[in-house]
């Protein structure tokens, strides 16, 4: 039996109404929610603050925080795993809707601390490239985070812990060069390798799904690697070039790597900002019949829908251009709501 099914049936249909209904009932939750809003708007090229006519208007309310509800709303922010972009929102607001000195100066030091650490992962990603370039070896395909954080307004603002490469055919070479320079190798893992170059940790990995956990990850690999119509795509990191993944089938890794993580525990708001902002870049190339067939076939189509729901509602991703099929959409409303409120509870210490 489909393990989603059964997480969903188990966990989320005997829970009280009630609690459904709280749709993200946290205030602050809201108010990180609009300022997410607010920062990613630069995509689209905006530059108005908030308070003088950009339709925010739950943002007004901001000058009724207190210091405390500040400080808590960047602890927030710190559990959701987006400070940095969070602070970009905190930029473009009025004067007066900003949070006192106490809490803005800790939260732009936790900010500049995201941004050293971005340059010294494309520092270690400008060395993979180019240690790979010279030894004639497969190029690197970047995932999640650092091929990511280009498509964010501010690429150095988005936060991630390591750097995802993928090679299913030269992940063995790779390992033995670079063991051949000293760099130890560790590959206790299922589907990835792990190698720490420059104090930055990478997972370098030869399947994109962990097919080792799941029998219908290995069919879903299968399906996904068929289904890119288009040659592989290029990024730049730094000085060095890197692969990425055609646009269809990145999108559908990143929602099925996202539904896996809900069915485990949780997804944060940085999961639904990573997705607002690929979809904003990318949404005019994806085959969206291809991708809802895949989502429907391996029955994350639901939770897909609600990822986009909340991203349309939440953060400004524009429902219309992501041609959610009408009977998904007609269910998406309750399980979006209930991700609503998971991530609007979450303790999860990052």
């Amino acid at each position: 039996m489909n393990p989603f099914f059964v997480y969903f049936c188990i966990m989320r249909l005997h829970e009280n109404i009630e609690v459904r209904e709280q749709a993200g009932g946290s205030r602050l939750f809201g108010v990180l929610s609009d300022l997410l809003r607010l920062a990613l708007a630069q995509a689209d090229g905006g530059s108005r603050s908030a308070g003088t006519g950009d339709g925010v208007t739950r943002l007004r309310n901001l000058g009724s925080l207190t210091e405390e509800e500040w400080r808590e709303l960047l602890r927030l922010a710190n559990r959701q795993d987006v400070v940095a972009v969070a602070w970009d929102g905190i930029g473009r607001l009025a004067q007066e809707l900003r949070p006192p000195r106490s809490v803005a100066v800790g939260w732009a030091v936790h900010a500049a601390g995201i941004e050293t650490r971005y340059e010294a992962m494309v520092s270690a990603a400008e060395w993979l490239g180019d240690f790979s370039a010279r030894r004639g070896l497969p190029e690197p395909i970047l995932l999640k985070g650092l091929g990511l954080s280009a498509c964010y307004p501010v690429p150095s603002h988005r936060r991630f812990a390591d750097v995802d490469i993928f090679l299913p055919e030269g992940y063995r070479k790779l390992d033995r060069a670079l063991a051949a320079e000293g760099i130890p190798v560790c590959d206790d893992f299922h589907h990835h390798t792990v190698f720490v170059v420059r104090h930055v940790m990478f997972e370098n990995h030869f399947t994109l799904l962990d097919g080792a956990s799941c029998r219908s990850n290995r069919r879903l690999e299968r399906s996904v690697l068929r289904c890119g119509h288009g040659q592989m795509r290029q990024v730049t990191v730094g000085k060095s070039r890197f692969g990425a993944l055609p646009v269809t089938q990145e999108a559908i890794f990143l929602m099925r790597h996202a539904a896996v993580h809900f069915a485990a525990r949780w997804i944060r708001l940085r999961d639904v900002c990573d997705w607002t902002v690929f979809v904003r870049r990318h949404a005019g190339d994806i085959d969206w019949a291809e991708f809802w067939s895949v989502c429907r076939e391996f029955n994350f189509h639901r939770f897909a829908a609600a990822v986009c729901r909340i991203a349309s509602r939440r953060l400004g991703a524009d429902e219309r251009a992501l041609r959610i099929p009408a009977d998904v959409l007609c269910g998406a409303e309750e399980l979006a709501l209930r991700i609503e409120a998971d991530m609007a509870a979450c303790n999860t210490q990052t």
